[in-house]
């Protein structure tokens, strides 16, 4: 059997049930930070997951930041072709910009969405590379789902938190 079939073909099966009928079978597939997280912000999350799911057993890594705050691990913005091409000095002004940015937005997803076309015109940055820095800073996952989803689920404080803290370890390796 093809086993990359077999997870193309439970993913769709995945993406085609209801957001109520996945919910109910994820009880024991959440990461342990998700324990005590009510259940309308799980469904949520699970809203914005479900397309990326392939088994079941994905909600754990590809949710845990949602639940819980990440470590910055800055090999993945050295590891990406784009980003290497920047300095942590670089990496870290553009963050403290998303970061003054954020201060001010309205953490709809509309609303971000418009703050992150206006950051890309005073960063002068491509999408990519803005985008993808903004993504690691506040998740440290290598995929997430689109980012103003993802930067209004975490919450205004939380997406201001993780982008300090990953301005202020820039500097640390």
């Amino acid at each position: 059997f093809d086993e990359q079939r077999l997870l193309w073909l439970n993913g769709q099966h995945i993406r085609q049930l209801s957001l109520e009928e996945l919910y109910s079978r994820t009880d024991s597939f959440w990461p342990a930070s998700a324990v005590t997280a009510p259940a309308t912000f799980k469904k949520h999350i699970l809203s914005l997951v479900q397309d990326r799911l392939k088994t079941l057993n994905d909600l754990a890594v590809i949710s845990d930041y949602f639940f819980s705050d990440p470590s910055p691990n800055w090999s993945m913005i050295e590891d990406s072709k784009q980003l290497k091409k920047l300095g942590r000095e670089e990496l870290a002004e553009l963050l403290q910009q998303a970061s003054n940015a954020f201060k001010e937005a309205d953490f709809t997803s509309e609303a971000l969405q418009d703050t992150l076309n206006q950051l890309l015109e005073t960063t002068v940055q491509k999408p990519a590379v803005l985008f993808s820095v903004i993504r690691l800073a506040v998740s440290w996952a290598p995929f997430s789902p689109a980012l103003p989803e993802t930067l209004a689920a975490l919450g205004k404080q939380t997406v201001i938190n993780r982008l300090q803290k990953a301005i202020e370890t820039a500097s640390d390796s």
